[in-house]
Formats: structure tokens, C-alpha cells, sequence
């Protein structure tokens, strides 16, 4: 088996695990603010009906909601190997390094851990309450977690996927829609009103990026030395596919569609 990586991978237009990545420059507020520490998954979801084949936690997966199950496909052959049950707004997936998978979910609003091929949840970081949260991503350097929220527009990081999240948020970028790590720890984000932003490493505030074309909210990714973007106008896509192909200033450009999902390796090459 492959080691760990995330990456683009087209999916059936159910498809809805949007990643996000890219970088800029004008200087916006970081807004500090604490949420509940983690705590033992013991809340009103039912995730009961969860199931899981054995094979699973051996293979390459992809994961895929429909905002109220996430779908397990075993990769390359697409098998559906499991379903993880009991959401309500699941919307986007993140893998670390491990090949734990992390859901981000509207009600309540929080982000869900779950071991590679397992059907428990294994964490849970809560979000201020209302919020909507849509992307998320985990820094391959500090093992922070990224959680890109909708509404109220912001971006929460949690130190080590774990504790108080401090919120980032510029009153000149509405409605987070995606985010991705780059090979450094640089955190990019995209937004509805077609702009992106990076948190730099180290960084206390964000910086938007100069784009020629407007994106909408899509999915952002970073791809070895490539970000990829895909382009859906009209807020978030749900079920809806479109190629677009994006210059950015000194970036590369790199196509990718709307339909991704997040791919977690198993824990051991075998």
C-alpha cells in the first residue's frame, strides 16, 4: 500500500469533500477566541447505524458525503467498503498524516475524528455555536487543524487538532468556503466573494492573493508544487461539477474538478 497523501480524486457528483490551498497580501484582523475543549464523542448524533468491512482499514480510501453519510470507496477499485452514518451537514473532509479522517459538520457545528477504517468517532472539537462550517485541513508540520467556516465567516485553527481554537477572521472576505496546507505549513483559504487568502506560517493575521478571474467558492488544494482550484459560482457546490482553469499571479495553475474527495492511506504499507 501507498503511504498517506492527500490528493485530488474525481468522484460521483455526490461528491462533496471540497479541500482548499493558495497565499496574498493585504494585511486583514486576526481575531482571537476559544471555543470547549475536546471532548469523548458522546452527543446527540446516532452514528450507530455506521458499517465498515474489514478489508478497510488495510486499503487506500476515499471519502464522500452527502451531508447526512460519509461514503467509503476503497481506492483505486471505488468499492464502497463502508458508510459512516448519523450526520447532519456534513460537508468537508481532511486526512492527517496517519490516516485519521476529520468531518466537518453544521449541527452541531464541529469537526469529527474517526481512525482509518473505523466506524467510532475517535474526537470531537466543537465550534462556536451557529457557526457553519465548511473545509478543513491539517498542517503536515505542526499537526494543526484548519476549520473553515461559511458563516459567520472565519477560519478556526486548532493547535495539535486538539484544545482551544483561535478564530482568524477579515471583514473584507465573506464566507470561508475551502482551505489546504501547503509542504510548509502555509494555510490557504478561498471565499465566496472570489477571493483567496493565506495565513503564512507563523502568521498572525491573513493576506489576501490577487486573482485575474473570479472562482466563486470551489475547492483549493495544494498538489506537490501545483495548487489546484476548481471553480463553482454562486456559494458552495453541492452536487454541481465545472472545470476551471485560473491564473495565479506567480502560482502555477493546475485543473481539478469540483467533485473531491479526501483520500487517507492506511496506517502501514503492506
Amino acid at each position: 500500500m501507498t503511504t498517506l497523501f492527500s490528493r485530488c480524486a474525481l468522484t460521483s457528483s455526490v461528491a462533496l469533500a471540497l479541500l482548499a490551498a493558495c497565499g496574498g497580501s493585504q494585511p486583514p484582523i486576526s481575531t482571537p477566541g476559544a471555543v470547549p475543549q475536546s471532548r469523548t464523542v458522546t452527543g446527540r448524533a446516532d452514528h450507530s447505524r455506521s458499517w465498515m468491512l474489514p478489508e478497510a482499514r488495510a486499503d487506500d480510501l476515499v471519502y464522500t458525503n452527502d451531508g447526512v453519510n460519509v461514503y467509503v470507496l476503497s481506492f483505486p477499485q471505488g468499492k464502497l467498503v463502508g458508510t459512516l452514518a448519523g450526520f447532519d451537514g456534513a460537508y468537508g473532509e481532511c486526512s492527517d498524516e496517519s490516516g485519521d479522517i476529520w468531518i466537518t459538520n453544521t449541527s452541531p457545528p464541529e469537526v469529527i475524528e474517526y481512525a482509518h477504517g473505523s466506524t467510532t468517532p475517535k474526537t470531537m472539537l466543537p465550534l462556536n455555536a451557529g457557526a457553519e462550517p465548511s473545509g478543513c485541513a491539517l498542517d503536515p508540520i505542526s499537526g494543526n487543524l484548519a476549520v473553515t467556516i461559511y458563516y459567520p465567516s472565519a477560519i478556526a485553527i486548532f493547535p495539535n487538532a486538539s484544545g482551544t481554537a483561535r478564530y482568524y477572521s477579515d471583514p473584507d472576505i465573506g464566507g470561508w468556503g475551502f482551505c489546504a496546507y501547503d509542504r510548509n505549513g502555509d494555510l490557504f483559504a478561498e471565499s465566496k466573494r472570489s477571493q483567496l487568502a493565506e495565513l503564512p506560517v507563523g502568521g498572525g493575521s491573513l493576506q489576501t492573493i490577487s486573482l485575474d478571474k473570479e472562482i466563486g467558492v470551489g475547492s483549493i488544494q495544494w498538489v506537490g508544487s501545483y495548487l489546484a482550484v476548481a471553480s463553482s459560482p454562486g456559494g458552495p457546490p453541492r452536487a454541481h461539477k465545472r472545470r476551471t482553469r485560473l491564473h495565479l499571479g506567480s502560482y502555477r495553475h493546475h485543473h481539478c474538478e469540483n467533485s473531491i474527495a479526501q483520500r487517507a492511506g492506511p496506517r502501514s504499507a503492506s
